[in-house]
């Protein structure tokens, strides 16, 4: 790893030689970031039921709880840290070394049965391939769990939106949604049952000023 001290303005405006060098290293930085990211979340997890059953944020200057420790970061990062950590309570009895295996796989794993993901196969599927071909595995070999796969969606918010999205996944985290793909949807949901409520208050107001309308006339 190297350190992010150097501008990068500083490191384009050195000689040829020592650019690409300097540009490379900084790539390969990123692209160790990229590769290590998805596999983080089953280590936070781990790391959050150890501060938690051992008080060991009483050790943390600044930290009175567990939860004042898990809220000691950005809101992106807490929501993370609080999904994994149930995903890692969750979880522990039948896969309690979570490390290493990719976010979206840790969340395919809560959704099968606990007979299943105990097997031996099935963890060494986990940690050996990529989320989508672990989906692949569980249909193909226990087709009763049901496993659904997941489908990408790309959106691109600006800064204020997403600051306001991020904010509101990582409150549904907060309040018991399993991870920010289940957040997501009941972000959603709320928003379709007060859009269905705001959408019956004007219905019901415009039938109320027609009726007033009528009486007026007659």
């Amino acid at each position: 790893m190297i350190e992010l001290t150097a501008k990068l303005e500083d490191l384009i405006a050195l000689p040829d030689e020592e650019c690409a060098t300097a540009l490379n290293a900084r790539a390969r930085y990123w692209d160790e970031v990229d590769r290590v990211q998805p596999l983080s979340y089953g280590e936070r997890g781990l790391i959050a039921v150890t501060f938690e059953r051992r008080r060991l944020w009483e050790y943390i200057d600044g930290c009175h709880s567990f939860d004042s420790w898990m809220s000691h970061r950005p809101d992106a990062s807490r929501s993370t840290m609080y999904a994994a950590w149930r995903a890692a309570k969750e979880l522990e009895h039948d896969v309690p070394d979570l490390s290493g295996i990719p976010r979206d796989t840790v969340e395919t794993l809560r959704g099968i049965s606990s007979n299943i993901r105990r097997e031996p196969e099935v963890i060494e599927a986990a940690r050996t391939k990529s989320p989508a071909e672990f989906v692949e595995h569980i249909q193909e070999n226990h087709p009763g769990q049901h496993i659904e796969s997941r489908k990408p969606m790309k959106f691109k918010p600006t800064e204020s939106q997403t600051s306001i999205i991020v904010a509101a996944l990582a409150r549904a985290v907060r309040y018991g949604a399993k991870d920010q793909n289940e957040a997501l949807e009941w972000v959603a949901q709320w928003a379709c049952d007060w859009l269905d409520f705001k959408g019956h208050e004007l219905e019901l107001e415009k039938a109320f000023q027609d009726l007033k309308t009528e009486t007026i006339v007659q």
